[in-house]
């Protein structure tokens, strides 16, 4: 044991030693030896990093395909105006109304993005084990996937006991991964349609409609007009961003009245 006189000395040791234990025990993994079913601990970096690679790719397919499937979902709820509360109502040229929100839009979103999002996991070819395993997962639904309580405008996907394969030391390793991912309609390019809803509201009795719209839905160019009879606005908003929808890419539009 090694003796110092130095009492500041032999605190900044102890302090080294502790932060060299705190770096070893982040980077301890504990994955499943399949010969004998035993916990095996992996110090190997290389080992761990193969691990994590394979997690990142898994995430990457995953974000591609959940970005798609929500602008998917996106422009099948504005085209058949599920939006909005029924009964849905029209001017004499066919303007829709926006009154209210549908009170059950988030759950109909969230049915019309799974169906999406199994659709567009399924239209892979994988030849990777872990990422046919990932494709069975989503393809059997064995994911979770809610609005955010803390953020109305981010939808957060939680899939848990993704398989991941490795070898170490002549052992054949299995280890158990979860994947968190939010999907921020405005990262994506998009706004909620409660945000939309909001903005509607807002601009209200803004005298500038169009510079109202644009500042509160900066995703979106508005365009707003006066009805004929010069009591209420028509309002149309078309997607900056264009998305991959069914293979072609393609601006997002909505148009309605309010008063």
């Amino acid at each position: 044991m090694l003796k110092l006189k130095n009492k500041k000395g032999e605190i900044s040791i102890i302090v080294l030693v502790v932060l060299t234990l705190m770096i070893v025990s982040a980077t301890l993994f504990t994955f499943i030896q399949n010969s004998e079913g035993a916990q095996t601990k992996i110090y190997n970096a290389e080992f761990v990093q193969g691990f994590y690679l394979k997690q990142e790719y898994a995430e990457f397919y995953l974000k591609q395909a959940g970005e798609n499937a929500i602008a998917k979902a996106y422009m099948e709820v504005v085209n058949s105006e599920k939006y909005l509360k029924s009964p849905v109502k029209y001017d004499p040229n066919k303007n829709v109304w926006f009154n209210s929100l549908n009170e059950n839009l988030e759950k109909l979103f969230i049915e019309q993005f799974k169906e999406n999002f199994r659709e567009e996991i399924g239209n892979y070819d994988f030849k990777e084990e872990y990422l046919k395993d990932l494709k069975n997962q989503i393809s059997e639904e064995n994911f979770k996937i809610d609005y955010s309580k803390e953020n109305p405008e981010v939808l957060r996907l939680v899939l848990n006991g993704l398989e991941l394969k490795g070898s170490f030391e002549e052992m054949n390793i299995t280890g158990s991964s979860g994947i968190f991912l939010n999907f921020d309609f405005r990262k994506i390019g998009l706004h909620s349609f409660k945000e939309i809803y909001e903005a509607k509201e807002f601009c209200r009795d803004i005298v500038n409609k169009k510079e109202c719209f644009e500042i509160k839905l900066v995703n979106f160019e508005a365009d707003v007009s006066e009805s004929e009879d010069k009591n209420s606005f028509i309002v149309a908003l078309t997607s900056k961003k264009e998305f991959l929808i069914e293979g072609v890419f393609q601006k997002i539009s909505l148009k309605f009245i309010f008063n």
